[in-house]
């Protein structure tokens, strides 16, 4: 859908007289020659017919000055909108403000441009490249998080040009004073979850490797689907020292509205005293063989008193002046033994794996040891990052992992600290034989540290497919995923997961579990099994991936910065695939251009794989900007009286009403009506102006019931 006119917008400024303003565009004097219309509320089946009333219009300045309160106005703000069913989730403006902004500034100035109100918003995270600046933002409700409503701001240090995301312009919510303080909902969670009454005692030196709290309680503002926000309590619940559950449950009922496992598996299948030494000695390099029987000579290892650990402690982000060795290292890449038990069960322990002449006889924990190392080299030396978290943080692997009951366990999982292990079963062989399975779990963590996806729904297929994409790309030589670790038997293609054929020789939902994800977007799972279908319909980023990946124009080189800088820079917690192919098309339009074979290498491979988005579709629509001029509607800090600005015009600003306001005016798109609620909680109509200015009530009976009003963009 295209308009001949941009979204209006409502934009706050500090002026002398502190008027809250409202932005928008309107078509040259020279076109604007329709006459004020009638605006038919079809929903309503009511009339309005403009009703001139002196008393409400007037004509008279502003003595204000331009250039000390009127600053960076004189722009146009022609921007281009993506919007789906859930509304706005990627802006792009192509032009940039003058002069440099701090970043606060420049989110600020951003959303006053493009929503129709002020947005609370933190920033937590601002990282530079090169000259591009990025910056991600938390919103908040009255001092409550917004549940999901994050967003990132992209540009340089005089503005931004592109904002990705999922924050929310209106919010209303129930109340913001729960029923239940957090203390009662931990009570009534232990007693609906029997399991987190077992006792929590963590052995010393489990403490950074396993959860420290068995509920993690956050209240929010929280969107059921496509009700109302309500306030909840979103809980990070431990049902054990392994597992993890989301939980989202309203703060006034205690009702559980959202519950899902948050545990990053490979598929979808069921420490210590210590001395600190003050001087690290250097590390030593030893050998071993591995799990497909290949004698490795490049083990890095640690020593103290003759006795050798498996704990590298050679990479540049190791802090020898942080660390107690060897059981508290800091930024170490380390290998334990989990001693074939279960981490959920009470009795688990992890201890060192150790040799006494750094020649090792654990295939396994050589294996596991030495993909951790890859894993690492892979993200440093082709990203630029510093370990799992950004910052240097220890890698730990635990491996001889059973389940529960003492069981050979056939999966491997990320639980937020470190990657666990186990030894396989009737469908897998050992997990760590797979240096893929190592990136995947690394990847995960990555992932945590960065966009925080969260493991449901699209954001989950996005995490699952991400922690493929990188898992492919530190196992590069095919484009398959866990081929060295599934048993034919089970996985007759040979491969848990196929990224250049999802199908993996299965025939649909039924053969989900011998490999089956969908080739593209209209194959997608709904349903609510697997988090809704996080490891299923993240075959369709996958192969998205490896149709970008595997094109001449682009290669594995250019593919892999790019999806990691949409990773890291781009996506939030609420991301979806809309999302992703936006951030996608934006970092290949700026970085090559939308005339090269890296922007038609992207686009067919979105073709290929349907995602929703790119300017047309029932699933996203991209709006053309609006051609008209600049101008600004504006109110004095009483809210008494409506003033019309034209930055261009070079004069103060004009009164075109002389009315009381409680919301701001909601303008159609093409500058020619406008609505609002006056100060007596009357529903008003404004248009005509500059020149003509017309205004008059909605409703023939003028109830003063009404808080706000919009109007669409369509003006319909």
């Amino acid at each position: 859908m295209k308009h001949s006119a941009k979204s209006i917008y409502t934009i706050v400024i500090s002026l002398m007289l502190s008027l809250p303003v409202s932005y928008g565009q309107f078509k040259p004097k020279k076109t604007f020659d329709a006459e004020p219309r009638s605006v038919d509320i079809t929903e309503a089946k009511l009339q309005f017919n403009p009703i001139s009333l002196s008393n409400d219009v007037g004509s008279h300045r502003l003595n204000i000055s331009q250039a000390n309160t009127l600053p960076n106005l004189n722009i146009k703000r022609k921007a281009k909108v993506l919007r789906n069913q859930r509304g706005i989730y990627a802006i792009k403006k192509p032009t940039m403000l003058g002069a440099a902004m701090t970043t606060t500034e420049a989110v600020d100035h951003f959303i006053a441009e493009q929503f129709a109100v002020p947005i609370d918003i933190q920033v937590i995270e601002t990282t530079h490249k090169d000259t591009r600046r990025h910056v991600r933002v938390q919103q908040y409700y009255e001092g409550i998080k917004v549940y999901g409503a994050q967003a990132t701001f992209h540009g340089n240090a005089s503005g931004f040009d592109f904002y990705l995301g999922h924050l929310e312009p209106e919010i209303r919510i129930n109340s913001t004073d729960p029923r239940f303080s957090s203390e009662e909902i931990v009570a009534k969670l232990e007693a609906q979850y029997p399991d987190h009454t077992q006792g929590w005692d963590i052995p010393v030196g489990l403490d950074k490797l396993l959860p420290k709290k068995r509920f993690e309680v956050e209240l929010v503002a929280y969107k059921d689907k496509d009700t109302s926000y309500k306030l909840c309590y979103h809980i990070i619940a431990f049902p054990d020292r392994v597992h993890k559950k989301e939980i989202i449950l309203d703060a006034l009922t205690a009702e559980v509205i959202l519950e899902f496992d948050a545990i990053c598996t490979l598929h979808p299948g069921d420490i210590y005293s210590a001395t600190k030494l003050h001087s690290a000695p250097p590390p030593e390099v030893g050998s071993g063989r591995d799990v497909f029987d290949q004698n490795q000579t490049n083990i890095n290892t640690w020593s103290s008193s003759g006795t050798f650990f498996l704990l590298d402690a050679s990479r540049d982000m190791f802090r020898e002046d942080l660390s107690t060795m060897p059981n508290d290292p800091v930024g170490a890449i380390w290998t334990l033994n989990g001693n074939n038990g279960a981490p959920q069960n009470q009795n688990f322990t992890v201890n060192h794996h150790l040799d006494n002449n750094n020649v090792w006889d654990d295939p396994v924990a050589v294996s596991a040891h030495l993909n951790a190392d890859i894993s690492y080299n892979y993200f440093k030396n082709t990203h630029g990052r510093n370990s799992i978290n950004g910052l240097g943080g220890s890698i730990v692997s635990i491996t001889n992992i059973t389940d529960r009951n003492g069981n050979s366990m056939g999966n491997a999982f990320w639980n937020g600290q470190a990657i666990f292990y186990g030894n396989g079963d009737a469908a897998f062989k050992e997990l760590a034989r797979g240096l893929d399975v190592a990136g995947h779990e690394m990847s995960h963590g990555v992932i945590q540290s960065s966009a925080n996806l969260a493991y449901q729904g699209e954001s989950g297929a996005l995490n699952e497919s991400y922690a493929d994409i990188f898992g492919s790309m530190i196992d590069r030589d095919d484009w398959l995923i866990g081929e060295d670790v599934v048993k034919l038997s089970a996985f007759p293609s040979g491969a848990l997961r196929n990224m250049q054929d999802p199908h993996n020789g299965g025939n649909g939902l039924p053969d989900v579990g011998r490999g089956w994800q969908p080739a593209h977007y209209d194959e997608r799972y709904i349903g609510q099994e697997n988090n809704g279908g996080v490891h299923i319909n993240s075959g369709i980023s996958n192969r998205a991936y490896y149709l970008v990946a595997s094109d001449s124009r682009v290669g594995k080189q250019k593919a892999e910065k790019i999806f990691y800088e949409v990773l890291t820079k781009f996506l939030t917690m609420s991301s979806d695939f809309a999302d992703y192919r936006a951030a996608l098309e934006q970092v290949v339009a700026r970085d090559y251009g939308t005339n090269s074979g890296e922007w038609a290498a992207l686009q067919n491979a979105m073709t290929l794989t349907r995602i929703p988005g790119g300017g047309g579709g029932n699933q996203g629509e991209e709006f053309d900007p609006n051609p008209g001029e600049d101008f600004v509607m504006m109110t004095t800090a009483s809210k008494s009286g409506i003033f019309f600005y034209d930055p261009d015009s070079g004069q103060n600003p004009t009164q075109i009403a002389n009315v009381g306001l409680l919301s701001r005016p909601s303008i159609s798109d093409d500058g020619t009506v406008g609505f609002f609620i006056d100060d007596q909680k009357r529903m008003r109509v404004l248009q005509g102006w500059p020149d003509n200015t017309q205004i008059g009530f909605a409703f023939q009976n003028p109830l003063g019931i009404w808080r706000n009003v919009v109007i669409s963009k369509q003006g319909d």
